[in-house]
């Protein structure tokens, strides 16, 4: 079946920053992205590139989605601190 819907093509991918203060480095998972389901469900199985070493501390790390078409991004998560 083919989805159909407002998410029918569209793929999306991970950038993780750790930095927060420029320059930024973008850590990505592939570029060409996974599809959304009709529902807008995904999930990434990759790696970051470029690869780690991570910063020693990346304790102000923001992970975005992001959409393939336009790079730009729709949701993003961060650390929470109790």
């Amino acid at each position: 079946m083919t989805p159909s819907g407002g998410t029918a093509g569209l793929k999306v991918f991970a950038t993780l920053i750790c930095e927060n203060v420029a320059p930024f480095v973008e850590r990505n998972t592939n570029l060409a992205g996974v599809p959304l389901a009709a529902n807008g469900d995904f999930k990434i199985d990759d790696v970051l590139s470029p690869p780690p070493p991570l910063p020693s501390s990346c304790a102000t790390s923001v992970l975005l989605i992001r959409n393939t078409g336009n790079l730009n991004w729709f949701a993003a998560g961060i650390q929470k601190f109790d």
